[in-house]
């Protein structure tokens, strides 16, 4: 999305995520010693336990890591105020893995308050406001409101996943409960990712224009996308 810019649903994954895992019961605990847990092989209950272990060096057969991802699960839910300070971060990781391919050395990073400051405000103005979870750790969100859809964002390693169309299908559908029948958003043109990405699910071009940021003058594509599933 540009810059300036409800009920609970799961969705499988396919593929390795990364995330901040907590070390469950890697080491000692029940009598078990660190030779005879890594013999057996380290317990997975996550895709957040395997990059855990990866950061500290211990490997996992394919195997293992294959029953891991067909069991994880993500979250969709609604956000709420306690998750501001978790989302206004995620937003800004994201944000800067998106732009900074894209600018180079014309990216800036968002800054973390300004980015708690709207959602707090979102939180207030009535919109819908969607964070992805995985494993009770944020790692996407989504807002929509009036008839716009104003963000969308994963970090990078829950790309191409499913997250994303689920996430939008999801936003869609509060927009439609109000009563609207075309979203509307913009795309930084550069970005041709996201634009294949919201094409591909329906998505059509209806103009450009030229905005100016701390990068300078880039081109952003409007679009406008119908909330009734096709």
């Amino acid at each position: 999305m540009s810059r300036r810019s409800i009920n609970q649903t799961r969705t499988r994954r396919s593929s390795p995520l990364l995330g901040q895992p907590k070390l469950r019961n890697l080491i000692g605990g029940g009598g078990i010693s660190p030779r005879s847990e890594l013999a057996h092989g380290p317990p997975v209950r996550s895709l957040r336990d395997i990059r855990q272990y990866k950061m500290i060096g211990i490997g996992l057969t394919q195997s293992r890591i294959e029953m891991a991802i067909a069991g994880a699960m993500i979250e969709i839910r609604e956000a709420t105020a306690r998750d501001v300070s978790e989302l206004a971060r995620v937003h800004v990781k994201a944000d800067w893995e998106t732009y900074a391919p894209l600018f180079g050395a014309e990216a800036y990073m968002l800054n973390v308050a300004d980015s708690e400051w709207r959602w707090r405000q979102a939180l207030q103005d009535g919109g819908a406001l969607l964070v992805a979870t995985d494993d009770g750790a944020i790692v996407g969100l989504g807002h929509a409101r009036a008839d716009r859809i104003d963000a969308l964002y994963l970090l990078a390693p829950y790309h191409r996943q499913g997250i994303g169309k689920a996430m939008l299908r999801r936003l869609l559908q509060a927009l439609r409960e109000q009563g609207v029948a075309e979203a509307k958003f913009d795309v930084v043109a550069l970005n041709a990712r996201a634009i294949a990405f919201y094409i591909a699910l329906g998505a059509r071009s209806v103009g450009r224009c030229v905005s100016s940021d701390r990068r300078g003058d880039t081109e952003d594509v409007f679009f406008v996308i119908a909330t009734k599933p096709t």
